[in-house]
């Protein structure tokens, strides 16, 4: 993966962000992007889902080409921070969350080139 595809990620990610939890679009759908028709050079899927429901927040990104050294997560209390390194450059990008979690029960998980990320909502009786 090059740094264009990084970025063309984070900027579908962005996207996503805004449509699902921001822009008034139904949550819990499932997000597959195609570079072309998004006016991005080069016509490739990239699947990108970020759901929530009453206790969490859901992230699964396609990284291909991204090895496991090369990709950190940093869970904070109203942002997720993504960290890739691509043609020996780190793209850090934080995305903002649509509620607050709580950072030391988040999971994350990176298999197959798939990022799977699940953030615990800040419940009342929960401590951040």
């Amino acid at each position: 993966m090059d740094s264009n595809e990084i970025d063309d990620i984070f900027k579908l990610m962005d996207r996503v962000m805004r449509q699902n939890f921001y822009g008034g679009y139904a949550i819990n759908q499932s997000n597959r992007f195609n570079r072309y028709d998004n006016g991005l050079d080069d016509p490739k899927d990239y699947n990108i889902d970020i759901n929530e429901d009453d206790k969490h927040i859901y992230f699964t990104v396609e990284l291909r080409g991204v090895a496991n050294e090369n990709m950190n997560v940093t869970p904070k209390e109203k942002s997720i921070q993504l960290e890739v390194m691509a043609e020996g450059k780190w793209h850090k990008r934080n995305f903002r969350l649509p509620a607050k979690i709580v950072p030391k029960t988040s999971k994350v998980s990176f298999n197959n080139c798939v990022l799977d990320v699940v953030l615990q909502k800040v419940q009342e009786d929960n401590e951040i």
